[in-house]
């Protein structure tokens, strides 16, 4: 089965030479399972987008920079997306979010030293590392120091917290399981900390040619159904509630 739907995905993504083409955008280093350090751009997420750009006649291309580079593509149209985008009133300036299918469940890490949290009031006064343009957590309002690093991948984070350079270190569960256990680390433990699982997001550049917006009642805007982001996201949907979205995960995951 696995071997079937990656060749159906390779199948599909050669199918389109002259199709329209959706531009995901990336920061260079590795979210595992998800995306690799570039320049490789496989996984979780390439196949899932790549199978639904495909199901509407479209290709899936990727750019890698970093972060701040890549969110100011974003806010110029020079990209079309970010898969999985935390939504911020700055940030809803220039991007549209929807679900991408996925979900998102943070977690804390730190060295097997520390006490078992489940709040993020209880790591006040302990370092936070954080990525440079990444999500601060509110980490003055609950006293947090933080220690901020450029494209930090998970490696470089899991050491630092290791060699007890920083106390904690807030990252999506199913990566920080995924590196566990493929490299792993006594001297590491996950906390029941700090969030509950939600649907991940993905953040759609407004100024992208493939995204139009209709007027909803009360003069709200929606998508408009004869845009391509529109049909994406549909299609992103209908991956969503069938096996094909299991039987990707259970590919890149294991």
């Amino acid at each position: 089965m696995k071997f079937l739907l990656i060749s159906c995905l390779i199948f599909l993504s050669n199918s389109y030479v002259s199709a329209c083409e959706f531009t995901m955008g990336y920061r260079t280093s590795e979210r595992l399972p998800f995306i690799n350090k570039a320049p490789d751009n496989q996984g979780l997420y390439h196949g899932l987008f790549q199978l639904a750009a495909n199901s509407i006649g479209c290709k899936l291309k990727t750019v890698r920079a970093p972060k701040k580079r890549i969110l100011k593509m974003l806010a110029q149209g020079d990209v079309d997306f970010y898969p999985g985008l935390g939504k911020t009133k700055a940030r809803e300036q220039y991007l549209y979010f929807f679900e991408n299918g996925l979900t998102s469940h943070t977690v804390a890490i730190s060295h097997q030293s520390e006490p078992d949290i489940e709040t993020l009031a209880q790591m006040r006064g302990k370092v936070l590392l954080i990525a440079i343009g990444g999500n601060d957590f509110d980490a003055n309002k609950h006293g947090i120091y933080l220690r901020k690093a450029h494209d930090l991948s998970v490696p470089t984070a899991l050491t630092t917290i290791s060699d007890r350079k920083a106390d904690f270190f807030l990252y999506n569960k199913d990566s920080l399981l995924y590196y566990l256990h493929k490299h792993p680390d006594k001297s590491l433990k996950i906390h029941p900390c700090c969030f509950k699982p939600k649907a991940m997001l993905l953040g759609f550049s407004k100024k992208s040619k493939h995204l139009t917006f209709t007027k909803a009642k009360g003069g709200s805007l929606q998508l408009a159904k004869d845009s391509k982001a529109y049909l994406f996201q549909q299609a992103l949907q209908k991956i969503q509630t069938s096996e094909t979205l299991n039987e990707l995960k259970n590919y890149y995951f294991h």
